[in-house]
């Protein structure tokens, strides 16, 4: 798709994606959140991949960090 001066492009893409939450969340039966917890990482956090690290059959978290040149590893110990 050709992107325009007026970024027409930019708001069709926009609309769409914000249809596409709506029709997930109207799918949701219930939804709960948890207080905000924060967890320390190597310097400037990049990106992050989740997955079961350790094979506890927990989700984890992998985060590379640019300025560091490491990954830090958040193992999940609630169960």
């Amino acid at each position: 798709m050709p992107i325009s001066s007026n970024g027409s492009v930019l708001v069709r893409k926009g609309l769409a994606l914000s249809h596409l939450l709506f029709a997930v969340a109207a799918q949701a039966q219930s939804v709960s959140f948890i207080a905000r917890q924060d967890f320390a990482a190597g310097s400037s956090p990049q990106s992050v991949a989740v997955g079961d690290f350790n094979g506890d059959g927990a989700l984890d978290l992998a985060v590379t960090n640019r300025d560091s040149n490491n990954v830090s590893v958040l193992i999940n110990t609630r169960h």
